[in-house]
């Protein structure tokens, strides 16, 4: 009888302990899966920011190529015939790819370059607007700001505002 009893102790005491362990354990495993819903979070987030700056980068070019822009500037003037005189600007713009949360814009670390211009041209009528044609077919994203036509000594001037924008993301591409 003093050995059941004994057993019936020592099978209750271990069942507690069994009990006390599992719960630990359980306590544990809710840590955990709420650590992998936060790190499966995190990483969605960063998913939609990639994809973002890849549509980024496809809408808007991986890099500001400013010079090559204004050089194609001057080859549509001299093809058309016009005489041309620039004046070039350029400042950044900050743009986050995602605009759900801050935490994208930083694991993004994007810029939106916008290029300020200001184009200054004389000619004929028709060719100024072969110009402003050629100009718009042109596959930089570009903005027309301001467009003003003026007679100056008898010759029609256009006198363009636009900003010509480009992608950078983080290691400056």
């Amino acid at each position: 009888m003093k050995y059941s009893k004994t057993l019936v102790i020592c099978m209750v005491a271990g069942l507690c302990l069994l009990l006390a362990y599992m719960k630990v354990r359980q306590r544990d495993l809710k840590k955990i899966q709420g650590e992998l819903a936060t790190t499966t979070a995190q990483r969605n987030d960063l998913v939609m920011a990639n994809q973002e700056m890849t549509k980024l980068i496809g809408r808007y070019g991986a890099g500001a190529d400013v010079p090559a822009f204004v050089e194609e500037m001057h080859r549509y003037a001299r093809q058309v015939g016009l005489a041309d005189d620039y004046e070039l600007s350029s400042s950044q713009k900050n743009s986050s790819p995602s605009r759900s949360s801050g935490a994208n814009q930083k694991a993004a670390g994007s810029t939106l370059v916008v290029s300020r211009m200001r184009i200054s041209l004389h000619g004929e009528y028709r060719d100024i607007a072969e110009y402003l044609r050629l100009l718009q077919e042109d596959k930089n994203p570009k903005k027309f700001i301001d467009l003003k036509m003026v007679q100056e000594k008898g010759v029609p001037r256009l006198n363009l505002n636009l900003e010509l924008y480009s992608y950078r993301g983080e290691n400056g591409a």
